[in-house]
């Protein structure tokens, strides 16, 4: 059976499981000994193109620098996950805005709280509001109430798992979540805006987590270690809170699987060619509005013929 190996904070030259690797040098070009791509990565190449992808990643001598300050909800969903799956070092990483400052009320305009907001960015801490911090209580709360998603978030909290393709010589990236050390079900907790069923299903389709729990797999086949399943502990970033887990079917993961090694592929070829090109083709297209728009108008046409 594989162990964690603490990273010697040199690149990544064998396969492995590897404890201590920072989540900034995961993304880095450093990270290993050669080129290397993570489940973000190759469902950027399936949802978009090779030219999105190649504009963000780590090996673009050029990458794309316009990066957008982190959205409240995304920070708000960095934050619960860093606590929820009891990571160490939390009140290194993030501060909770106070209420008043040198006795007045917090106003983002006063030079005091200007000062507060750049001394927490040179220590490397991400500002909360108390807003913040009330809907990550809730949050916690919720999540307390479901055993099953406890019990799934249980394990060997974000650490790496590397290995090289065979067919392409490209380093596969994994970072779950949880290592499961009791089975071989695999889970990640993801804030969302809604559990019902509809919602669900678009996140699913919008974000192809089915490709992330698939490539978790293809590096655990890899390595040699269980893999069993992957579990999804959604919940929402509004009150009620509430939780659902979602366990992803084989087939889904297969099929998973197979745009993976789609995508590994692409890639191959865009780096031996040189080129990313963007979606579709260089000449101008035929493109149709959706069927059912089309079956609308054509609806409403006809009423108004027979008016």
């Amino acid at each position: 059976m594989l162990h964690p190996v603490r990273w010697d904070r040199k690149p990544v030259s064998a396969d492995g499981w590897y404890d201590g690797v920072p989540l900034p040098v995961y993304h880095s070009a450093g990270i290993t000994a050669g080129t290397s791509v993570s489940s973000s990565g190759l469902r950027t190449l399936w949802r978009k193109s090779p030219k999105h992808f190649y504009a963000k990643w780590a090996y673009n001598p050029n990458p794309d620098e316009d990066v957008d300050e982190e959205s409240n909800a995304y920070v708000v969903g960095r934050a619960a996950h860093h606590l929820y799956l009891g990571e160490d070092d939390f009140s290194l990483q993030f501060i909770e805005r106070p209420d008043k400052i040198a006795g007045l009320a917090w106003h983002g305009n006063r030079l005091e709280c200007k000062a507060f907001l750049k001394q927490q960015e040179a220590a490397g801490r991400t500002v909360l509001t108390p807003n913040d911090v009330k809907i990550i209580r809730g949050m916690a709360r919720s999540l307390a109430d479901e055993p099953l998603a406890i019990d799934l978030l249980q394990g060997a909290v974000e650490q790496t798992l590397i290995a090289k393709d065979p067919e392409t010589g490209i380093w596969l990236k994994a970072r779950p979540d949880v290592i499961p050390t009791s089975d071989g079900t695999f889970a990640d907790l993801k804030t969302t805006v809604s559990v019902l069923d509809y919602d669900l299903k678009m996140t699913l389709r919008n974000y192809s987590y089915h490709m992330q729990g698939a490539l978790i797999w293809e590096v655990c086949d890899l390595l040699k270690l269980p893999f069993d399943g992957f579990a999804l502990v959604f919940i929402e970033k509004k009150s009620p809170y509430c939780t659902r887990v979602v366990e992803l079917t084989d087939d889904d993961l297969s099929r998973g699987r197979m745009q993976n090694r789609a995508m590994i592929r692409q890639l191959a070829k865009c780096i031996e060619s040189k080129s990313w090109p963007g979606p579709g083709k260089h000449d101008a297209e035929f493109f149709s509005i959706p069927k059912t728009e089309a079956e609308f108008i054509d609806a409403r046409l006809r009423e108004l013929e027979a008016a």
